[in-house]
C-alpha cells in the first residue's frame, strides 16, 4: 500500500512539473496531454526496470534465501549444479568435487550469523579426515579474525566473492527462487492515519526537500515553478513537525 500512495504522488508532481513547463512554450491541451503520456511513459520505464529486478535477485538476496534454506538444501542445491563426472559426495554442509586433477572440499555455509572459526576448524577436520588439503568455503562475508586461524592451519583456504557464485548459479539457472507472497487487497481497511503515516514518513524527508530545491532552481526558466515547490516544501515541513510531535508524546 505504501509504495501505491508513493507512486500516485511522485506521479502527480512530475505531471506537474511537465505540464508547467509544457504551458510556457505550448497551449493548455497540448500541454495536459504531454503531461499524461509523460506519465505512461514513466509508468511503464519504471514497470520495466522493476521486472527485470524482480527476475533476477541480489547477491544479498542469494546470500539470504540460501541461509533460509538451511545447511542440507543449499548443499544439494550447489552440489547438482557440477557435472555428474565432477562429484563425488555429499554431505551437509560440505561436498567433494573433482576439477578432473583432484578432489577439493566445498563447505556451504551461507547463513544469517557470521561465518565463526569454529565453522573453519569444522571444515578442516572433514578436510583432514577426507585426506583433502584445499577447501572453498561459501558464505556471505569474513573477518580478519577468522582468516587469521586459516594462516596457521596446513590446509589451504578459498573464499570465492558472492559474485562469482552468483554468476555461477546464475548460468546454470540454479539460483534460488523466492518465496511466494500471499497477495492482499491495496486498499483494503487504509485509514486517514495510515495514509498520514506513508505520506508523512520522516524517510521521506530528504527526498521532499530535494524535489523543492529541484523546482526551485526550475523556477528560473518557470516562474509557476516556484509556487509549485511549496508542496513537496509543505510536506517536508509537516513530516518533520509530525515526527518531533511523536518524539515528545
Amino acid at each position: 500500500m505504501a509504495s501505491v500512495i508513493d507512486k500516485v504522488v511522485s506521479s502527480l508532481i512530475f505531471a506537474a512539473a511537465v505540464f508547467l513547463l509544457a504551458a510556457k512554450f505550448l497551449p493548455y491541451d497540448i500541454s495536459l496531454a504531454i503531461a499524461g503520456v509523460s506519465v505512461v511513459m514513466l509508468a511503464a520505464v519504471l514497470k520495466a526496470a522493476g521486472v527485470r529486478r524482480m527476475k533476477t535477485i541480489s547477491c544479498q538476496e542469494m546470500c539470504d534465501l540460501l541461509a533460509l534454506k538451511g545447511a542440507y538444501a543449499q548443499t544439494e542445491l550447489i552440489y547438482l549444479t557440477l557435472p555428474e563426472d565432477r562429484r563425488v559426495k555429499s554431505e551437509a554442509p560440505y561436498f567433494i568435487a573433482s576439477d578432473g586433477k583432484k578432489n577439493v572440499v566445498v563447505a556451504c555455509l551461507y547463513k544469517f550469523l557470521d561465518l565463526t572459526r569454529e565453522d573453519i576448524a569444522a571444515a578442516y577436520r572433514y578436510a583432514v579426515k577426507e585426506g583433502l588439503n584445499e577447501v572453498y568455503i561459501l558464505t556471505r562475508r569474513r573477518t580478519r579474525y577468522v582468516l587469521q586461524l586459516t594462516a596457521i592451519l596446513n590446509v589451504e583456504f578459498r573464499f570465492p566473492e558472492k559474485r562469482r557464485v552468483h554468476k555461477y548459479l546464475y548460468t546454470r539457472n540454479a539460483l534460488p527462487v523466492r518465496p511466494e507472497k500471499k497477495k492482499k487487497r491495496r486498499f483494503e481497511g487504509l485509514s486517514a492515519s495510515e495514509a498520514a503515516d506513508i505520506i508523512l514518513d520522516p524517510a521521506k524527508i530528504k527526498y521532499y526537500l530535494l524535489t523543492a530545491f529541484c523546482f526551485l532552481l526550475g523556477a528560473f526558466a518557470v516562474e509557476s515553478y516556484l509556487w509549485f515547490s511549496l508542496l513537496p516544501l509543505s510536506l517536508a515541513l509537516l513530516s518533520i513537525a509530525r515526527e518531533k510531535s511523536a518524539h515528545r508524546s
